[in-house]
């Protein structure tokens, strides 16, 4: 099996991807931790992936799908969405359209968040172009004798598949249309009303797209952010760029796009932002001359000089929109690296400020999401400087063409070269899955019971993992590096958090990509083999050997023993008598469960005493609910950690135990669902009218 999978980018096997393909979930069972939480704060990606991961069904492997729905509409929309901006922009430029398309597409931080694995910010990128380019046409419309409400709505649906891919950057995306709606703000004086009007439609079709996640955030009161996001110390340590980076367009990480490894900026990247704000000296400041304004009484000139005047107004017309736009990415520009370096100098004082008290500002302790306001900038002024460049070189050298030619030859090159690791190999990688996972995956998979399994020190990024089995791996448990870690599994009561926590096998990676087991960067062999010597010290767990992995994955015929050790390199260890998913130390109950989905269980308890405690092994959290007829009881924590119920009553019962939140995601859904087909319906069939 090949991977290109990266960073933050999931990989999953044919056998978990359908765990995904379901109407979007409220909590999350399994995709980014082993022990479930809720999942409202990371809906609206989760949502996309639920989608893509339906054509798992009709036999279309992991690689495929994101290569098709992930990893190709990002390069190829930014590269449309950035050219059409452009285009609208400035008519009939084609070439330079594409040399914008170039410029926005194919730059260090498209790049790196590219192969990084933030493939839900790389969508969102690439539709951040025709996004402000709803908003702008919104306000030609204003000016125009047109009311169509087909724009306003196009607008608004541009603006929901942005906040889909990503919210933040539609957060980034709204900074450049409230800079826009500032510097043109004379011209809504006098349609201020139609102004409003015309903005709420886009905001309302969001919202209302978007339904299925915000109004639960709402109803429950739930922070939309993980916890500790909105630390200021995390802000000032995510704060990699600094303002030499950020105006010269150059990412922090490039090229190796190691986390938190920046390097010294490149020298050759200071032309981009020179490049860029030339297009200041292009501003035009002609002024109209009198004897252009004067009509001749002669009735056979007089249609011509009409047309002269009409010619030369046009012109002036669209120079001064040339130059108001021009001014707006020049701001945008200088905005957006002053934002994009986040705590750094200079004054980042102002920038921790902002983190502190502008609302939204919370949701970018990473402050490189503001590079999309520089890609936005460069890639309009860039081009149009080297157009006005280019016609320059041409006035001056009417005689000798090949010099004008030869700098656009030069300015292609030159940003060739800027990206070239790309044609090197050192961007874009692919790997192979090492085939202990591939066993690992087979003996896990081949067995139908729920349990968990924990990673030491984390969970590898091809390791397996599904609703049905849970990887813990990303310190819910146990805090700290493996060292750290082992000092707590050492304790006697570990082994009672494991059980009742349901992990069956505590895994040792094989660190095939030197992620894990690291030291300076670099990985270290000793401390691998250091944590699978303390592992065997621990009495109450027994390394899986040979004839285990055989018995367990018996229906395997591919799984082969490697000197008793069928994962070679990955070390598994089985934890005896784990507890299953619900449990009642009360010795008289018995207990079954049928999973229906991730937020809802059914739970069949008999002999049951009144008082006694039904345990759910999923991290507590108050909104899940055990019901049955005549009572519903709320979820109460067991040992600070795990939800519990208080059976009331004693004898046999059937209990439906669902995580309420789901109830408005559900709602919603309907809700997003009228609101998608009325719009499509109104953009089909409605009609443009006049003022």
């Amino acid at each position: 099996m090949i991977s290109f999978f990266s960073g933050d980018f999931r990989y999953f096997w044919t056998e978990n991807i359908g765990n995904f393909s379901q109407i979007p979930s409220s909590w999350d069972a399994s995709l980014n931790t082993g022990i479930g939480k809720s999942a409202l704060s990371s809906l609206w990606i989760n949502s996309y992936l639920n989608f893509t991961a339906v054509f798992s069904h009709f036999g279309l492997s992991w690689e495929l799908i994101s290569l098709i729905f992930w990893i190709i509409p990002s390069i190829i929309i930014s590269f449309l969405s950035s050219f059409l901006l452009f285009n609208y922009l400035f008519k009939d430029k084609i070439k330079y359209s594409l040399l914008s398309s170039v410029i926005y597409t194919f730059n260090t931080y498209f790049l790196i968040i590219l192969t990084g694995g933030q493939l839900g910010v790389a969508l969102a990128y690439s539709v951040a172009p025709v996004a402000l380019l709803s908003f702008v046409k919104l306000f030609d419309l204003l000016n125009s004798s047109t009311q169509n409400i087909k724009y306003a709505i196009t607008a608004g649906l541009v603006l929901a598949i942005l906040v889909l891919f990503d919210p933040r950057i539609a957060y980034v995306t709204l900074i450049a249309v409230l800079i826009y709606t500032i510097l043109n703000i004379k011209s809504l004086r006098k349609s201020i009303l139609s102004a409003l009007y015309t903005f709420a439609i886009p905001f309302g079709i969001s919202f209302l797209l978007h339904a299925f996640w915000i109004l639960p955030l709402l109803i429950f009161r739930m922070s939309p952010l993980p916890q500790n996001f909105d630390s200021v110390q995390g802000f000032e340590f995510f704060s990699f760029a600094d303002f030499s980076h950020s105006m010269s367009f150059l990412h922090p990480n490039w090229p190796e796009n190691v986390f938190g490894k920046t390097y010294f900026l490149r020298p050759e990247f200071l032309l981009l932002p020179v490049l860029a704000f030339f297009s200041l000296l292009f501003l035009n400041k002609s002024k109209v001359k009198s004897q252009n304004l004067k009509l001749s009484f002669d009735p056979e000139l007089k249609t011509e000089g009409q047309l002269k005047i009409q010619k030369y107004n046009n012109d002036l017309t669209i120079e001064q929109f040339n130059n108001k736009i021009i001014l707006f990415f020049v701001t945008l520009g200088l905005i957006g690296a002053f934002l994009a370096k986040g705590a750094s100098e200079p004054f980042g004082t102002v920038n921790i400020w902002m983190f502190e008290n502008i609302p939204g500002f919370t949701m970018f302790r990473d402050p490189t999401k503001f590079y999309i306001l520089i890609a936005l900038s460069y890639s309009i002024l860039i081009p149009f400087s080297v157009y006005s460049i280019h016609v320059w070189l041409n006035s001056k050298f009417r005689t000798h063409n090949f010099l004008p030619n030869l700098f656009l030859i030069f300015t292609f090159s030159y940003l060739v070269f800027l990206v070239h690791p790309v044609f090197f190999g050192q961007i874009f990688k692919t790997r192979e899955v090492p085939k202990e996972y591939v066993h690992l995956k087979d003996f896990l998979y081949n067995q139908p019971e729920f349990f968990r399994t924990l990673w030491i020190p984390q969970w590898q990024r091809f390791g397996y993992f599904s609703n049905n089995h849970p990887a813990i791996g990303r310190e819910e448990i146990f805090k700290g590096d493996a060292e750290k870690q082992m000092q707590e599994l050492r304790k006697p009561s570990s082994e009672k958090i494991l059980s009742d926590f349901s992990v069956k096998y505590v895994i040792v990676p094989y660190d095939s990509e030197g992620e894990i087991f690291l030291k300076d960067r670099k990985y270290d062999n000793k401390q691998y083999l250091k944590t699978i010597e303390e592992l065997k010290q621990i009495k109450w767990l027994k390394q899986v050997n040979c004839s285990i992995a055989s018995l367990a994955a018996r229906q395997v015929k591919s799984l082969n023993c490697y000197l008793n050790n069928p994962f070679e390199k990955i070390a598994v260890f089985e934890v005896y008598n784990q507890k299953d998913h619900f449990w009642s130390s009360s010795e008289n109950i018995k207990v079954q469960y049928y999973f229906i989905k991730s937020t809802e269980y059914n739970v069949e308890v008999k002999n049951a005493l009144k008082g006694d405690v039904l345990t759910f092994a999923e991290s507590f959290d108050k909104n899940w609910i055990a019901e049955s007829l005549g009572f519903r009881i709320p979820s109460l924590q067991f040992q600070n950690t795990l939800n519990s119920f208080i059976l009331p009553k004693d004898g046999n019962y059937i209990l439906k135990v669902y995580y309420e939140p789901q109830e408005w995601v559900n709602m919603g859904l309907g809700i997003s669902g009228i609101t998608f087909f009325v719009t499509l319906a109104v953009l089909l069939f409605g009609k443009t009218r006049s003022k």
